[in-house]
């Protein structure tokens, strides 16, 4: 899906049923033209340090969060 009709954007989490968010950041790896915002409560260093090597533009604490900051983020990120 995103091959045929990439994002502009991807918000991930990395505590998710099927795959968790590591594994989708692998399996898109070297395929990423769209910046991808992990948030997620898991503030483990070596979580936030995969990401960053996977391709993850920003890593982000939802718990430490303002209700606005999410919106800056992601409008930071797409395209003009």
């Amino acid at each position: 899906m995103v091959a045929a009709m990439p994002p502009d954007l991807l918000l991930l989490d990395l505590l998710m049923p099927e795959m968790n968010g590591i594994e989708v950041l692998e399996a898109l790896q070297g395929r990423m033209t769209f910046p991808v915002l992990v948030f997620t409560n898991m503030s483990k260093e070596s979580s936030r340090r995969r990401c960053f090597e996977l391709g993850a533009k920003e890593y982000l604490i939802k718990c430490k969060l303002s209700l606005e900051e999410p919106v800056l983020h992601v409008t930071r990120h797409l395209p003009a």
